[in-house]
């Protein structure tokens, strides 16, 4: 968080990025998988693995970020929560779709994702999405209506 404000500042985008020391979930508090390997790579993850060690973090849901920025309308939302994007996205209700132009998200392998992937592409299809699979990246955006 220190780094991502640090280059916020440096690169004179204060005025335009404000910096959340949250993550998306649900709101309350999340749990994170966190493994420090050599140096000073960080591997985080929503999904338990032997090696990690199991880190609590702040939360919000989508819904309340959105909100609490009044964010009515988004052009691009990235998600990369390393194997909670399945949840973010399945659960977002419509009226936040309806605020977001584009959706673009890494997928991870963990148990059972084929079957969360699939619910989350019928979600999003659902929701007025076109939709693009391209190796591990999804992309979705609202077709240009004529």
């Amino acid at each position: 968080f220190a780094l991502l404000t640090r280059n916020v500042d440096e690169n004179g985008f204060g005025d335009r990025i404000t910096a959340v020391r949250k993550a998306v979930g649900e709101s309350g508090e999340t749990v994170l998988n966190v493994q420090q390997l050599d140096g000073e790579e960080v591997h985080v993850s929503a999904y338990w693995y032997p090696e990690a060690e199991r880190r609590s973090l702040p939360s919000v849901s989508l819904t309340d970020l959105l909100d609490a920025h009044d964010l009515d309308s988004v052009d691009l939302l990235k998600v990369d929560r390393e194997g909670g994007e399945y949840d973010i996205l399945f659960s977002a209700p419509d009226d936040v779709f309806e605020r977001i132009h584009n959706i673009a998200f890494e997928y991870h392998e963990v148990d059972g994702f084929e079957s969360k992937l699939r619910h989350v592409l019928s979600r999003l299809s659902s929701a007025g999405y076109a939709i693009r699979r391209d190796r591990k990246v999804v992309s979705a955006w609202r077709p240009v209506q004529s």
